[in-house]
């Protein structure tokens, strides 16, 4: 019989948007966590500035928002503050 090891991760919910993440006791730890993310995405290409602030033509604007979660260990204690861009 093969060993099967596994684990449990657990996510408790974050704010519902940036301004609640900013206005908490843990802000500092959210801010981190929001531009790790925003800097992944500069890295990666996913976005282009907008010069003037307008789209080229033919291009769309799409939605998108912010998901923000802790990441808690085995213990329920905070492993990780995730922010993801969705």
């Amino acid at each position: 019989d093969p060993e099967t090891t596994g684990f449990i991760g657990l996510i408790e919910p974050g704010p519902h948007n940036i301004n609640s993440a900013l206005n908490e006791p843990d802000a500092k730890e959210w801010k981190e966590a929001i531009e790790s993310e925003l800097a992944a995405h500069n890295r990666h290409g996913t976005f282009e500035p907008l010069t003037n602030g307008r789209l080229p033509d033919g291009a769309e604007a799409i939605t998108s928002r912010l998901i923000l979660q802790r990441k808690l260990n085995g213990e329920g204690e905070i492993e990780k503050y995730k922010a993801r861009l969705v």
